[in-house]
């Protein structure tokens, strides 16, 4: 079974499928609704618009206290060496709280920041997209549940 097939007769996330024509299921699942990664340049992108890149960048070069340049360090390298952060994997959302309750334990940014930031996982992909699917038509859910 497919993995639109199975998503259509399981309903895992209790959609009601069984109600809606084809076309409504469609829409259904390829509506950006579910959490997904975070890409890392939007993050750097947040903390540039917030103002806290350039202090962070210059805290990683010219701070002569050692827990705010690793802090500093340690964000530019984790943004540097991932395209994206999963906040559904534990491991992930550890590492990722981790580094940002080092920034704000040193004043590089505060906890309204670090929840804005990790609320960026809402709404970044479809149900379609959670599944494998990619974008669906009609036709993509009459044919899975033939």
């Amino acid at each position: 079974m497919s993995a639109l097939s199975d998503e259509l007769a399981n309903d895992p996330l209790g959609r009601l499928y069984s109600g809606m024509t084809d076309a409504e299921a469609a829409i259904s699942l390829n509506f950006t609704d579910r959490p997904g990664p975070v890409p890392a340049k939007d993050v750097r992108r947040y903390l540039l618009l917030a103002g806290k890149w350039p202090g962070i960048v210059d805290a990683a070069s010219t701070s002569t206290t050692e827990a705010v340049r690793l802090a500093a360090v340690n964000i530019i390298d984790t943004l540097a060496n991932f395209e994206d952060f999963d906040l559904q994997d534990a491991t992930v959302l550890a590492a990722v709280t981790a580094g940002l309750d080092g920034l704000i334990a040193v004043s590089l940014m505060d906890a309204a920041e670090k929840t804005v930031i990790l609320a960026m996982e809402n709404n970044r992909q479809s149900r379609a997209q959670e599944i494998g699917a990619g974008r669906l038509y009609w036709h993509d859910v009459q044919k899975a549940r033939a």
